[in-house]
């Protein structure tokens, strides 16, 4: 893997740690928290970079989804 050109949150903290990196496929974006990890191969950084937003917001509805309560 190549090295990676943006790293998010920048700081350890709550939520998925992301970071995108240039391989000889494309841009490899890995997302990945405690529980789980998303790897993707985008063409170009910005495609990598808008999918950031969107995996952050599954990986929050993943970790609600996870807190409730079953209803029975």
């Amino acid at each position: 893997m190549g090295n990676a050109v943006a790293t998010l949150p920048p700081t350890d903290g709550p939520g998925p740690q992301c970071s995108i990196a240039h391989t000889e496929n494309g841009w490899l974006l890995v997302i990945r928290d405690e529980e789980c990890s998303v790897m993707q191969v985008f063409s170009s950084l910005t495609s990598a970079r808008h999918a950031t937003d969107r995996m952050q917001d599954f990986f929050e509805d993943m970790r609600e989804r996870g807190t409730r309560r079953p209803s029975v």
